[in-house]
């Protein structure tokens, strides 16, 4: 009996120094977010045809890239971890760490939030029809969220 009730409380030591707070929730929701830099004007007559808005990008067209972030609670975030490629795995469009809550990131960043949603603007790049981005959270401590895969193919 008592075996049991040491290895009951060991286990419940386990759980909750495992569950104590500290660790970060990966986000509820991830979008990869892909706008002209310019606008597309087009006719009223292909307006009313139009059925793909994508067949009007031009592989040389200028997109501003983000990502949307919906996190189930901020309370031990510190930073946010974004890796956007081309290519999944890859950072050729950008790998960076932002702090949390700064609202001047520098570069061609840009950070709003409001509330649990946050959205990271990482600049303007051409050809960039499919992009994979890995994003994760970390707290002050450096332990970190899950990482969480999006594309723009999905």
């Amino acid at each position: 009996m008592k075996k049991i009730i040491v290895c009951v409380c060991a286990l419940l030591v386990m759980l909750v120094s495992n569950f104590n707070g500290q660790t970060l929730v990966s986000p509820t929701d991830v979008q990869l977010v892909m706008e002209p830099q310019t606008d597309v004007l087009l006719s009223e007559s292909e307006a009313d045809t139009l059925t793909d808005p994508f067949s009007m990008m031009d592989v040389n067209m200028v997109m501003n890239v983000s990502t949307v972030l919906t996190l189930l609670d901020t309370v031990n975030v510190s930073k946010i971890h974004v890796k956007i490629g081309r290519t999944s795995g890859l950072s050729d469009i950008v790998e960076h760490s932002f702090a949390f809550d700064d609202y001047s990131p520098g570069l061609d960043f840009s950070y709003e939030r409001d509330e649990n949603s946050i959205k990271i603007g990482v600049g303007g790049f051409a050809d960039a029809e499919i992009l994979y981005a890995e994003i994760y959270l970390e707290d002050v401590s450096g332990n970190r969220s899950l990482t969480t895969f999006v594309n723009t193919e999905e």
